[in-house]
């Protein structure tokens, strides 16, 4: 039997025998490779609508170099919103008065609570970065097991999360 080492990704080299390399080859021509529909960067905005790249401005410039060096990181979040620099400052404040400054609750309760928010919403990546700052500041990784391993106080707070993520007009004075 004959074998070859070509590669089928480029990078993880794999040992096919060159009748398999022929029918491999067969099914790539006989493969139909989709085509995009528009030429732009979307199809739901037409290209006319999308905003030309423009050149920083020092004050956002500015509020960017702030959250990168106060959080470590600059997400995509923070990069479009600088498109609108008033509401990024306000945006960015409120974020650190609520997550990092002090206050009534301890910040691991705060990373958690945006850990319910963010779940509930199924937005891995608001879970993933507030799951980080919560073992970055000392939670309990016993918590993140589920509500059975979460103090009361928080366990209270699934019921009025989920009614606020999905249906808030439903709130009431009583809850």
């Amino acid at each position: 039997m004959n074998v070859s080492t070509e590669s089928l990704s480029g990078t993880t080299s794999y040992l096919i025998c060159n009748n398999c390399q022929k029918v491999i080859r067969k099914k790539e021509k006989e493969m139909q490779v989709p085509r995009p529909l528009t030429s732009g960067p979307s199809a739901f905005i037409p290209e006319n609508e999308i905003l030309e790249a423009t050149p920083v401005d020092s004050h956002t410039h500015l509020l960017l170099v702030e959250e990168y060096s106060t959080s470590g990181r600059l997400d995509n979040l923070s990069q479009v919103m600088g498109l609108h620099p008033q509401y990024l400052e306000a945006f960015m404040h409120s974020q650190f008065y609520m997550l990092r400054m002090d206050g009534p609750l301890p910040q691991h309760y705060r990373h958690y609570i945006a850990i319910m928010a963010a779940a509930r919403h199924q937005c891995s990546f608001l879970v993933n970065l507030h799951v980080q700052e919560f073992f970055q500041i000392g939670g309990c990784r016993e918590w993140l097991k589920g509500l059975a391993y979460i103090p009361q106080k928080l366990r209270n707070l699934n019921e009025i999360n989920k009614i606020l993520a999905h249906r808030p007009w439903l709130i009431t004075k009583e809850h």
